[in-house]
C-alpha cells in the first residue's frame, strides 16, 4: 500500500512545475515520511524520467528526500550507478555528490572509468575534497579523458596541489583549456594567482580574456582591470554595458563616477540604470539621493522579475551597504525573490540581518524558500 501510494504521488510530482508548489512540498514531506517504500519510485520513476534533467523541476529536492530517508536510499542510488542509463546515473551522480556519504566514493569512481561518467568527478570532489587532488592529477596524466574536464574540477579540491598543473594550463595552446583553468584557479587560496593570470589579459582569445578580467575583479578586486571593462561602457549590448557597470563598482573605479552617473539618467535600458545606480553607491560617491531613488523604485516594483533584477545587482554592494536593501527584498511578495535574497543575507555575512532572518523563517510557508533562511542562519550564527 505504502509503495503504491509513493508511486502516485510520485506521478503527481513529475506534472507539476512551480517550484514553489505548497502541494509539492506536501508531496515531499509525505514520501520521506514513507520512507523506504518510496525509494525506488523516487529513483526509477522520478530520477529516472528522461525528460527532466539534474537541477531542472525537484530533481534537487528529491535528492534531499532520498538523504533524509537514509542509509536504504543511499544504497540504493550506488545501485543505480550500474544501470548505464547515462541520464538517471547522471542525476544519481549529482544527488550523491550532494548527500557527501563516502561510501559512494569508490562505486564513483568506478562508474567514471566504466562509463566515462564525468559528474562523478565533481561528485567525488564534493565528497572527499582536497583529499582526492591527487586523483584527479592522475587522470590528467592519462591522455586517454578529457582534460578539459579535469582541469575545469581540480579548482573544487581546493587543494593547493592543484596550483602548478592549473598554473600550466594558463599557457595551453588549446583556448578552451585555457579558459577552463581561469575558472578553476579562481577556486583556489594560492598567494600567486593573480601574478599567473595578469598576462591573460591579453590572450588572444575573447573569452579567455574575459574570464580572467571576471576572476581578477571580482576576486581579487585588481584595479588593473579597469581599461578592459571600461571599453564596455559604450557597448552596443546592454548586457555588456551592465557586466562593465557593475565590475567598476566593485573594484571602486571612482574615476569613472561621471560616466557612471550620465548613464544612470540616460542609458536606454532600465537594468543599465540600475546596476549604475547600484555602483554609485558602491563607490560611495558623495551625492547617491538619485541612486538611491532608482534603487528604492526597482526594488519595490510592481514586476517581480524587476524586483529580482534589483536584488541581483545590490549582491555586488559590501555587505553594510546591501544589507538594507536585502532586508526590505527578505519581505518580497515573490517566493523566488525572498529565496534570493536569504542566500545573499548568508553570504554577505552581516550578523544584523539575523533578527529579520528569524522573523521570516517563522512565517514562510515555502519549502526552498525557508531552507535557504535556515542555511543563512546557520551560517550567520557559526
Amino acid at each position: 500500500m505504502s509503495e503504491l501510494l509513493a508511486q502516485t504521488l510520485v506521478r503527481r510530482l513529475l506534472e507539476i512545475t512551480d517550484l514553489f508548489s505548497e502541494e509539492a512540498d506536501k508531496i515531499l514531506d509525505t514520501l520521506i515520511e514513507i520512507g523506504e517504500p518510496a525509494i525506488q519510485p523516487l529513483i526509477e520513476d522520478y530520477l529516472g524520467c528522461e525528460d527532466i534533467y539534474y537541477g531542472e523541476e525537484y530533481t534537487v529536492e528529491v535528492g534531499e528526500a532520498l538523504g533524509k530517508i537514509g542509509e536504504p536510499a543511499i544504497e540504493a542510488l550506488i545501485v543505480s550507478l550500474t544501470t548505464g542509463n547515462g541520464n538517471l546515473q547522471f542525476k544519481v551522480a549529482c544527488i550523491l555528490g550532494e548527500i557527501g556519504d563516502k561510501r559512494a566514493l569508490e562505486p564513483l569512481r568506478k562508474a567514471f572509468f566504466q562509463d566515462e561518467l564525468y559528474s562523478a568527478l565533481f561528485a567525488i570532489v564534493q565528497i572527499g575534497g582536497e583529499d582526492e587532488a591527487p586523483f584527479l592529477l592522475e587522470l590528467l596524466d592519462n591522455n586517454s579523458f578529457d582534460r578539459k574536464t579535469i582541469i575545469f574540477w581540480l579548482g573544487a579540491t581546493e587543494s593547493n596541489l592543484v596550483f602548478k598543473p592549473l598554473a600550466d594550463a594558463l599557457n595551453d595552446s588549446d583556448s578552451e583549456i585555457r579558459h577552463h583553468a581561469v575558472w578553476s584557479i579562481e577556486g583556489l587560496n594560492h598567494p600567486d594567482i593573480a601574478q599567473v593570470l595578469l598576462p591573460l589579459l591579453n590572450d588572444p582569445v575573447s573569452s579567455v580574456r574575459y574570464a580572467t578580467a571576471y576572476v581578477l575583479a571580482t576576486k581579487f578586486k585588481d584595479i588593473r582591470t579597469t581599461p578592459y571593462y571600461a571599453q564596455y561602457l559604450t557597448h552596443q549590448h546592454a548586457h555588456n554595458r551592465s557586466m562593465a557597470v557593475s565590475v567598476l563598482g566593485r573594484i571602486g573605479a571612482v574615476q569613472y563616477e561621471d560616466d557612471l552617473y550620465q548613464m544612470m539618467m540616460k542609458d536606454k535600458d532600465k537594468y543599465v540604470r540600475l546596476d549604475c545606480a547600484v555602483a554609485l553607491i558602491a563607490l560611495e560617491v558623495s551625492n547617491t539621493k538619485k541612486a538611491e531613488k532608482l534603487i528604492l523604485k526597482s526594488i519595490t516594483h510592481r514586476q517581480g522579475y524587476i524586483r529580482f533584477r534589483a536584488i541581483q545587482s545590490v549582491s555586488i554592494l559590501r555587505p553594510s551597504l546591501a544589507l538594507p536593501w536585502l532586508l526590505i527584498s527578505l519581505k518580497d511578495k515573490d517566493a523566488y525573490n525572498r529565496f534570493y535574497s536569504a542566500q545573499l543575507l548568508g553570504m554577505i555575512g552581516n550578523i544584523e540581518a539575523l533578527e529579520s532572518l528569524h522573523a521570516s523563517l517563522s512565517r514562510e510557508s515555502h519549502r526552498i524558500t525557508k531552507k535557504a533562511m535556515q542555511e543563512a542562519i546557520t551560517k550567520l550564527e557559526s
